[in-house]
Formats: C-alpha cells, sequence, structure tokens
C-alpha cells in the first residue's frame, strides 16, 4: 500500500479504541498504550484492545506484522508487571522511531545506541581527513567543527 491508502484505511482505528488506550500513528507505525493501577483491569483491557485491533486488520484486510508488535510495560518501580499477551512478545527493550527504550524509561539504550553512531561517524571523518589533501583539510574541518567555512 502507498503511505496515503494507508492513512485512509486505518485513520479510524484511534476512534475505535479510544474509550481505554492511546493511540499513537506516524506513518505505517502504531503505538497502542494502556494504563492502569489494577493488573486485572489492565489484562482485561489490553486483551479486549487485541481482540478489536485483530478484527479491525481483519474487516480492512491488513496483517499485523508479528515480528514487529511487541509488549513492553513500563514501570518505574522495582516490582514485578509481568502482564502475559497471547500471541504478542514481552520485551524490555524497544525502539520506536529511531529512539530506543527500556522497561524502566531509562535513556541508557538511547545513549549507548548513539555514542555508537557517533563514534562510527567520528572514525569516518578522521579516516577521510588523514587520507585528504592538506590543503583541504583545513576547510573541510572548520565546515565540520563549525557548520560553515570560516
Amino acid at each position: 500500500l502507498g503511505p496515503v491508502l494507508f492513512l485512509l484505511l486505518t485513520n479510524d482505528l484511534p476512534h475505535l479504541l479510544k474509550d481505554h488506550c492511546q493511540t499513537t500513528m506516524y506513518a505505517d507505525d502504531t503505538v497502542i498504550t494502556l494504563a492502569n493501577k489494577s493488573t486485572e483491569t489492565l489484562i482485561h483491557q489490553a486483551e479486549t484492545t487485541i481482540d478489536q485491533t485483530k478484527q479491525y486488520c481483519c474487516d480492512n484486510q491488513l496483517a499485523l506484522n508479528k515480528n514487529k508488535t511487541v509488549q513492553i510495560n513500563f514501570t518505574t518501580k522495582n516490582k514485578n508487571t509481568d502482564i502475559p499477551l497471547q500471541g504478542i512478545n514481552p520485551q524490555n527493550e524497544t525502539k520506536y522511531l529511531g529512539i530506543a527504550g527500556d522497561s524502566k524509561l531509562s535513556w541508557k539504550q538511547h545513549t549507548d545506541q548513539l555514542c555508537k553512531k557517533l563514534n562510527s561517524g567520528i572514525y569516518v571523518i578522521r579516516q577521510i581527513l588523514q587520507s585528504s589533501n592538506l590543503e583541504i583539510t583545513p576547510q573541510v574541518g572548520t565546515v565540520l567543527w563549525f557548520g560553515e567555512e570560516l
């Protein structure tokens, strides 16, 4: 499906699920968020939401990508938050729109991944500067460090 057609097909999903969860959609990524102090109520809401979402997909001839469909239970407390949901992979870490997150709402995973990418980029830049013509190096260096030629 093209992006516009996909959006037209899925635009009413948040309205369908609005009673007990929040649905966030960006392009072809959808996040369904549920929150409740009662674990039993949360499990019931999650199961209802899953059933409604599966039915919605079936009615609209869409398929969920089971490899990308995950369940992550966010908490700031040190208590067991296992909520068994049939057919959904529970995970402690996930990535959404390029941002890595974990169940403890820590930025560690994201900053670690970002540092690895930045270190790789710095390595490539250093290799380019070391192998380049000496006359070009000051010009390229100032653009890289200051964003403009001095």
